[in-house]
């Protein structure tokens, strides 16, 4: 396929990505466990994916016209017409035991999310009849709050309560399980766990997530993979601040918010990230203080990977500590 372009039609990249479409037939992303967590078997089992040929194309462009303020030489457009397989990036596997291990968090929070799913419902029912469920919290509902109850919607929810009781007991024996796992294979979860607010599972989650910590040149970069980071669309002097990506692990970015929303509630410890979030939280606005929580998220996200890759010991007030000393 011959393909004729003047000087003036290579002045975006959506040009270069158009005539790219065409040339890109297949881009295969192979998937371990589609053939056995044997890697080498590229060729096997594969998925198919052109957007991502496309999004390469499109930012290594833009890239090259950003640094040299012009249209890339004859070479580079021939490089990027062929799709070197320079421009894409390789595809990272997690290892089987690794796989197996976030398995169990995945099945705990199916069981977290039908628990809810079940109180949520057999409280609805009761209200509807002008009563209520004592309160108490979803590791103490069982059977026993149904002898309140009026007899004719205790036969409903009775059964609701009884199954509650038994996702109980299942929970926590995958929290035993979550915990036995971190002791004995994950050492460094104890390493995490120094931050208040983030626990077994928040600490197993993230070093199953990232696996390899060396794979990102700076901490700041998790704060991206974790979606966390907000996208922006700059116009002239106009820098309007977007949602969040919200890619990667969706699972791993609620734990962190979770994990945020102690660490700036009643009973989070008197921390820098803390105070950092109370400033933010305190600028207004009917957002502010959701904002504030996904910013701590993002910060937690980093901090954390500071404390796996670097091995120190977790300081609470070491940056208000260094500009007092500045201060002083």
């Amino acid at each position: 396929m011959t393909i004729s372009a003047t000087a003036d039609d290579l002045i975006g990249p959506k040009v270069i990505a158009q005539l790219v479409w065409f040339a890109v037939k297949e881009v295969y992303i192979l998937l371990p466990h589609h053939v056995g967590g044997d890697v080498n078997r590229i060729g096997d089992i594969a998925v198919r994916d052109k957007h991502i040929a496309q999004r390469k194309v499109i930012d290594c462009f833009t890239q090259m016209t950003l640094h040299s303020g012009e249209v890339p030489l004859n070479c580079s457009l021939a490089r990027l017409a062929r799709i070197d397989p320079l421009l894409l990036s390789p595809v990272r596997h997690r290892g089987a035991e690794a796989q197996a291990a976030l398995a169990v968090i995945r099945a705990r929070r199916v069981f977290v999310r039908v628990r809810t799913m079940l109180i949520n419902a057999a409280r609805g029912m009761t209200k509807s009849f002008g009563e209520r469920l004592r309160k108490c919290g979803a590791g103490q509902v069982g059977p026993a709050l149904a002898a309140e109850l009026n007899p004719k919607i205790r036969v409903a929810v009775a059964p609701l309560l009884a199954e509650i009781e038994a996702l109980n007991q299942r929970i926590a024996a995958y929290d035993r399980q979550i915990e036995q796992l971190a002791k004995e294979h994950y050492p460094e979860v104890a390493r995490l766990q120094q931050v208040k607010g983030v626990g077994t599972l928040i600490a197993l989650t993230f070093v199953l997530t990232v696996d390899d910590p060396n794979r990102f040149q700076r901490s700041r970069d998790v704060g991206c993979y974790m979606g966390l980071q907000p996208g922006r669309r700059n116009s002239g002097k106009s820098e309007p601040q977007l949602h969040i990506s919200k890619e990667g692990d969706r699972y791993m970015r609620s734990l962190l918010v979770q994990g945020a929303h102690y660490i700036l509630g009643p009973f989070g410890i008197d921390c820098d990230l803390r105070r950092w979030g109370l400033k933010m939280s305190e600028r207004g606005g009917k957002k502010a203080k959701k904002r504030a929580v996904v910013a701590v998220a993002r910060k937690l996200a980093v901090l954390l990977h500071k404390l796996w890759v670097s091995g120190e010991a977790y300081d609470p007030l070491r940056n208000s500590r260094q500009l007092i000393a500045r201060a002083a």
